[in-house]
């Protein structure tokens, strides 16, 4: 919950000096998010981890403390990092006198070949008038390369120890201690093409820019489970096992992938202030929608058949629960931007 904050860079360039097609770079990143939660309990109050047995076919639970035999801890986080990088053709489609004649040389300098000096300053010339005119507009085409990088994870920890006999299991013995891991991991990466429109307004010094665009394209999906259980008995010796409780050998644990055609439409609008002809300042708005997105905690089975549990004195028995099927979802971001745009 919450949000936070990081950074987009934007770089480009006009590719002639009518300034009617363009090219640009941008990156944008929202960093690492992690939201941890930590529960502790020396017996009381009792603590557990809800499931469905599917061998009884009612809820059941794995105790995380209890009052007359167990005390533990349980801990972990949710994290999630989403980037973006991508190069766009930019094509002016109409305009209302946003394309001077700073780049006739005859217009410059009355005849003949300008020197460089000349060119630059009647290039200065034109950048005043076109920001300085009371009321101007331009509408561009823009077309290109888009990446997309949404990673996210959810680890569970638990740290328990037998503090009396545990009924029904007379082989634990006093003290044991669990150690028990669960860990999904989630990734997707999109590569695409890019289409859309920029349209810019100004009136003096305000500058008003719409921005419409959508990428099209796959959706590389990868889902990554894994588990591990230490248990450690009253003489020291430690036996380890791959599973946990909601992520078990035999099971779900393992690495899966698949490709998906994904759309991702991005909505933005920038209000800007010309300081000089060539420093501009902005805020703005973005909000992007990414459908068919697969997040770590939405690969969770809660199904579990508690044979495949490791530590258990019988081999595991009946349907292999947890199972894995890739489960969709939809990522969606909103945000505030401000910033100092320089042009030379």
């Amino acid at each position: 919950q919450g949000s936070r904050s990081n950074v987009r860079l934007r770089w480009g360039g006009w590719l002639d000096c009518g300034q009617t097609i363009g090219v640009e770079f941008d990156l944008f990143s929202l960093g690492q998010g992690e939201t941890p939660f930590s529960f502790s309990s020396s017996g009381s109050p009792l603590l557990a981890r809800p499931f469905f047995n599917v061998i009884t076919g009612k809820q059941a639970s794995e105790l995380v403390s209890h009052p007359d035999y167990l005390e533990g801890t349980i801990d972990g986080r949710v994290s999630e990092y989403f980037h973006s990088g991508g190069v766009d053709f930019r094509m002016n489609m109409c305009c209302e006198e946003c394309c001077p004649d700073v780049c006739d040389e005859e217009v410059l300098c009355g005849g003949g070949e300008c020197s460089r000096a000349e060119v630059y300053a009647g290039r200065l010339r034109g950048l005043a008038r076109r920001h300085w005119r009371p009321d101007r507009y331009r509408v561009d085409l823009i077309a290109g390369y888009r990446a997309y990088r949404l990673n996210d994870s959810l680890n569970v920890h638990e740290d328990l120890e037998t503090t009396g006999p545990v009924p029904g299991k007379p082989y634990i013995g006093i003290p044991t201690t669990f150690v028990v891991d669960d860990v999904f991991r989630s990734r997707n990466e999109f590569n695409g093409g890019e289409l859309g429109m920029i349209a810019q307004f100004y009136r003096g010094r305000w500058s008003l820019e719409l921005l419409a665009k959508v990428g099209f394209g796959n959706n590389r999906q990868n889902v990554s489970i894994s588990g591990h259980t230490a248990i450690t008995d009253p003489e020291g010796t430690t036996v380890e096992y791959d599973g946990g409780l909601l992520a078990l050998e035999g099971t779900n644990i393992g690495r899966y992938a698949r490709n998906d055609f994904v759309v991702i439409p991005q909505l933005g609008v920038e209000l800007g202030y010309q300081v000089n002809c060539h420093l501009r300042a902005y805020a703005g708005y973005n909000f992007l929608y990414w459908s068919n997105v697969i997040r770590a905690a939405e690969q969770i089975d809660m199904s579990v058949n508690p044979t495949y549990i490791p530590g258990q004195e019988d081999p595991p028995s009946g349907e292999a629960r947890p199972a894995f099927a890739f489960h969709d979802s939809d990522f969606w971001a909103q945000g505030l931007n401000a910033g100092l745009e320089w042009r030379f």
